[in-house]
């Protein structure tokens, strides 16, 4: 900063407890820029900015190849200083000088998220131009959670897996397991009734729960995941000898990082696993794709997004596979 340019700061008006922002919120707030001494300047801009970035190495004996892409997810741009036409520069005065924006965020966008080998990343910035000079700047970056609507589609329809298996060595007698998912999305922190268990079998059964996240990259036609469990839970143990069905729930993470479908570059997808822990027996599996949305979202009266259409055919996919 020159000794003209005291300081120039950017910040923005929170619009929930979170400080998160979504689909269609407006980000409102300003820009203060502190001269200390009379000074000329070209122009005073606010722009708001998202951005993917993915990178990694990979070693083929003494050659690493790098692999990095970038994907450009928002550009808004205001002027709230500029000479006019035919006019020299603009003359600010000692002092303090706000200067208020406001921009309304589009759909479409990826939530913000920070993964082993890529980000998506938000931000205001203010950029104060002077001539002859390296132009000031100052930067808030801000989160951004993508709200979609689920009233219209498939993701609300229901996925089913159901098990039956018979025993006879070590653990006799029949076991049903079935899961329900009474629609193919949660919310972060969710409580959803899940597995039902009946027990004929000889000994005591347990339901564990398994959700795990893919953290897909892409760059140079290529890919690179990555996989981490963010949930592993059991349920209460169903007695043996017990016909009767026994229901489980599960809950979610508070924090757990929302699914991403709709970055060319970067996916976040997640699957829950539900098994049997069954003692001296090969454990009975059902796999399921799910999708994690912001625990506040909002339904959104916009149609058929091309944000909607990706969830749904993610699902399809996975249920396909």
């Amino acid at each position: 900063m020159s000794n003209s340019v005291k300081s120039i700061s950017v910040s923005y008006n929170p619009v929930n407890k979170q400080n998160t922002f979504s689909n269609g919120d407006v980000l409102a707030g300003r820009v203060v820029v502190v001269i200390a001494k009379e000074t000329k300047i070209k122009t005073l801009l606010v722009k708001v900015r998202g951005k993917a970035e993915v990178f990694w190495t990979e070693q083929q004996g003494y050659r690493i190849d790098i692999y990095d892409a970038k994907q450009k997810c928002l550009k808004l741009d205001k002027i709230l200083l500029s000479p006019k036409k035919d006019e020299g520069d603009i003359v600010l005065a000692p002092g303090s000088h706000a200067y208020p924006f406001i921009f309304q965020l589009p759909q479409g966008l990826p939530s913000s998220f920070t993964g082993e080998h890529g980000s998506i990343q938000y931000k205001v910035e203010a950029k104060l131009s002077r001539s002859w000079r390296i132009p000031s700047r100052a930067i808030s970056p801000f989160m951004f959670l993508s709200k979609v609507d689920l009233s219209t589609h498939q993701l609300m329809l229901p996925q089913q897996g159901i098990i039956t298996k018979t025993f006879k060595v070590f653990t006799s007698g029949n076991v049903t397991f079935k899961v329900n998912l009474d629609k193919s999305s949660f919310r972060q922190g969710d409580e959803r009734r899940l597995v039902e268990v009946s027990n004929g079998t000889s000994r005591e059964i347990t339901p564990k729960f398994c959700v795990t996240q893919k953290q897909n990259f892409f760059a140079s036609g290529k890919r690179k995941l990555h996989k981490n469990t963010v949930l592993k839970a059991a349920g209460e143990p169903v007695p043996a000898k017990s016909e009767q069905t026994h229901v489980r729930m599960v809950s979610l993470p508070h924090d757990l990082s929302v699914s991403i479908l709709n970055c060319d570059i970067l996916k976040v997808e997640y699957k829950i696993r539900v098994y049997l822990d069954i003692p001296y027996a090969i454990n009975p599996e059902l796999k399921m794709p799910i999708v994690i949305l912001p625990a506040s979202y909002v339904t959104l009266e916009e149609g058929t997004s091309p944000k909607i259409t990706q969830l749904y055919k993610w699902v399809n996919n996975c249920k396909a596979a």
